[in-house]
């Protein structure tokens, strides 16, 4: 019996030194997994401090020239929208006016609107559809370089979002490389873009459309034509430098027109709430991101929309954007070729 008894402890023991070997092995497992755990934790971190520092929208590099600075841009987009309307408002002093061809009842004040409409629309619209109108033959002329720089970022940006949506690896970077490329090259279009020390044909082609408009609307004597001309080619330079550099921020900022007739927003309008109001002409569009979020704390506005009011209608046969006819009128004259 004492040997049967001894058969049997000596079983128990050696099951108990199994599981608790078993156990250890399992400890060890749960060891192992937990410094992986810590591992991908600091892995995560690691990335997402790179992301973070990565994204940000200022370089050293660039904060000589401020071309991602949004402080900056902002500035620059009020000094520049008072230029417009300076430029335009030269043209009051004009022998004779012709307004009245345009059938607008407000007169000299209303159609200086319209042409401040005409002008920033005109050359953003150009920068806006500039890798559309590149010519292929036209690739090694010196005066097609901003067109070309924009057509294939377009194109290097793209094949960047497939290499990091179609490939496999765990940097930080590569997700925001497009990103990087488009803020550079917008940076780089925004301090030099068409800026020679002789006009640059683009220029010379936007001023000369602009300041026929104005000449059909106006009748200036010729020395004033002169100064007129210099003053416009510099307007148009300004705003396409500022086309591009709007572009350096991320989100890329969305520019809103608002139509006659729509109601005032005050977060996006520079105007005072008022529900017996609504847009009678915007001459210059809200730039801004996450213009839709309902938070107004989660909208990024650099600039409100500049927009004339007028009393809500109530004849719905009156609520179209005739403001626009002016800017069609002079949109469907311009040279095909090129736009």
């Amino acid at each position: 019996m004492q040997e049967d008894f001894e058969l049997q402890k000596q079983e128990l023991q050696n099951q108990i030194n199994a599981f608790c070997e078993h156990l250890a092995a399992i400890k060890q497992e749960i060891q192992k997994k937990d410094e992986k755990i810590i591992d991908l934790h600091k892995d995560i971190e690691s990335r997402k401090a790179a992301f973070i520092e990565a994204k940000k929208s200022q370089w050293n590099e660039y904060k000589k020239i401020n071309s991602f600075d949004s402080f900056k841009l902002i500035k620059d987009i009020e000094r520049i929208q008072a230029d417009v309307g300076a430029v335009v408002n030269m043209t009051k002093q004009a022998d004779e006016f012709h307004y009245k061809n345009y059938k607008i009842s407000d007169g000299n004040e209303k159609l200086s609107y319209i042409l401040q409409r005409f002008i920033v629309r005109r050359v953003f619209y150009f920068v806006e559809n500039i890798a559309e109108i590149c010519e292929f033959e036209n690739k090694h002329k010196e005066e097609f370089v901003e067109q070309f720089i924009i057509y294939h970022t377009q194109e290097l940006c793209m094949l960047a979002e497939k290499l990091s949506t179609h490939r496999v690896g765990s940097d930080g970077f590569t997700c925001i490389t497009p990103i990087k490329i488009r803020q550079q090259v917008c940076a780089a279009l925004g301090a030099r873009g068409f800026h020679k020390k002789e006009w640059h044909p683009t220029i010379k082609l936007l001023g000369d459309i602009i300041i026929d408009q104005l000449n059909q609307s106006r009748k200036l004597p010729q020395e004033m034509n002169e100064e007129m001309q210099a003053r416009i080619y510099d307007l148009v330079l300004e705003l396409l430098k500022l086309r591009f550099r709007i572009d350096t921020q991320e989100p890329i900022p969305e520019l809103r027109w608002f139509k006659t007739g729509e109601p005032i927003h005050v977060g996006l309008m520079d105007v005072k709430d008022n529900e017996e109001l609504e847009v009678d002409l915007c001459y210059f569009p809200v730039i801004g991101a996450f213009l839709d979020d309902p938070n107004p704390q989660n909208r990024r506005i650099y600039f409100k929309a500049q927009v004339l009011t007028r009393t809500k209608k109530h004849d719905q046969s009156d609520r179209r954007d005739r403001s626009g006819d002016l800017v069609k009128n002079a949109w469907n004259s311009l040279p095909k070729k090129l736009f």
